[in-house]
């Protein structure tokens, strides 16, 4: 990975072909085929190929039949979870966002695991006075990002 925005979750890769001369890649689980997208043709090329997609597989093809075909390669971006305290008098209100978008939060203020037993966040919350922190986690596609202890 060449360079990640912190802000969008978009990675900028580069991509070697060894031992081929195209490398084909499929977005999410998407099994890879001969009818997949070649990274050539996309903007940016193999020197810099930019996606905020969560898991791309890539492999690299021989079209002249010289070398025996490569292994499918998966890369997986990172899910961040990002917070902001807010004090609205004497409340606080704990706003929470996923890097890059469309994950599911969960979080809790009792100290119990977010990943099982979270509420399901869809807006900035208040937290409880009885609360000493507030734990998140986010997931999408099947990655989860680092649990976040507020507090």
């Amino acid at each position: 990975m060449l360079s990640r925005n912190s802000d969008t979750g978009e990675a900028n890769l580069k991509i070697t072909p060894v031992n081929g001369d195209k490398v084909l890649y499929e977005l999410g689980n998407s099994l890879l085929s001969s009818a997949s997208m070649d990274v050539a043709e996309t903007e940016g090329g193999y020197s810099r190929y930019s996606t905020s997609d969560m898991r791309v597989t890539f492999l690299c093809v021989d079209s002249r039949g010289e070398h025996d075909q490569g292994k499918v390669y998966t890369w997986e971006n990172t899910l961040q979870l990002k917070h902001e305290v807010i004090q609205r008098g004497d409340k606080w209100q704990v706003e929470l966002k996923a890097i890059p978008g469309g994950a599911e939060i969960r979080y809790t203020t009792d100290g119990s695991d977010p990943g099982s037993l979270g509420a399901y966040y869809d807006s900035a919350f208040e937290v409880p006075s009885s609360s000493r922190f507030v734990q998140a986690i986010a997931t999408k596609e099947g990655i989860k990002s680092q649990l976040e202890k507020i507090g």
